[in-house]
């Protein structure tokens, strides 16, 4: 959050795990979306279960990418992201 406050402006799109050691994925990204509406946001996780939030995941209509994940899957939904 100290690096996104401090480079707001730069920063397009938020690729957050979902298990974070402070909080989780979705709650960071909350908060993020508080100071810019428009930013984009990838979240990935090892879980689909409730661990993972997937309910809320869902819910907010984040891209979501299934860990493990190729160099390639994470490049192409990162492009596909920042298109729309």
């Amino acid at each position: 959050m100290d690096v996104f406050k401090k480079n707001r402006e730069e920063i397009q799109l938020v690729f957050s795990d979902v298990i974070l050691p402070d909080k989780n994925g979705p709650e960071l990204v909350s908060e993020i979306l508080l100071i810019k509406p428009d930013i984009k946001v990838l979240m990935a996780s090892g879980y689909i279960d409730q661990k993972s939030h997937w309910t809320t995941i869902q819910e907010k209509g984040y891209p979501f990418l299934q860990k493990p994940y190729s160099i390639y899957e994470l490049l192409s939904s990162i492009k596909e992201i920042l298109r729309r």
